[in-house]
């Protein structure tokens, strides 16, 4: 967030931020599964994305968190649609736009550092869910944070419920269900030329 400040919070910095802080972790944590301790097979569980270990308790609290950080997110829909616009449009509205991206990224930090912390990084559901919201027809800021939400939380269910049957009694876990299916529909959309 710090390294962000200085260039206004832009999204394109901020990716790469991520996509370096993401290759320092990595090495990080092949440093410790390289160790091979007893906790490697756990963490190993953790990073394929595993619903396995989750408790009723646990998945309480995450609901709990999820509703409330989503909550959060629909009080900021003004912001939201004026930013969509563009920072120039959302400045002369009044809006203090680096402030404004600053809270919204630590509020998607908060909920993504939620869902990682019990599920494991579970990849592309984030990106694919918003992507079809658009598609259905969802274009105002409300319609799409709750469509979004929606499809996210089906696609999960549906990833879990493949990851358990395909080839029961053994189990996938569901971060590699998911990226499989969103992974092959955004190659698909590149094939056919419809991401952009």
């Amino acid at each position: 967030m710090l390294l962000g400040r200085r260039h206004h919070y832009s999204p394109a910095l901020m990716a790469l931020l991520g996509i370096s802080l993401g290759a320092l972790l990595n090495a990080a944590l092949q440093f410790v599964l390289a160790k091979g301790t007893g906790d490697s097979f756990a963490l190993l569980g953790w990073l394929a994305g595993s619903t396995y270990r989750a408790t009723p308790a646990q998945a309480l609290w995450l609901s709990f968190g999820v509703l409330l950080f989503g909550a959060l997110a629909l009080l900021f829909q003004r912001a939201l649609t004026l930013i969509g616009i563009g920072d120039g449009v959302a400045a002369s509205r009044g809006l203090n736009v680096p402030r404004l991206r600053l809270v919204l990224l630590v509020l998607v930090a908060l909920l993504c550092a939620l869902v990682t912390s019990l599920l494991g990084p579970v990849a592309f559901l984030g990106l694919l869910a918003p992507h079809i919201a658009v598609m259905l027809g969802a274009r105002r800021v409300m319609p799409q944070l709750l469509l979004a939400a929606a499809l996210g939380a089906v696609l999960m269910l549906l990833a879990d419920w493949l990851g358990r049957t395909l080839i029961f009694p053994l189990q996938i876990p569901v971060g590699i269900v998911a990226s499989v299916l969103c992974g092959g529909y955004f190659v698909f959309l590149l094939i056919r030329g419809r991401l952009g």
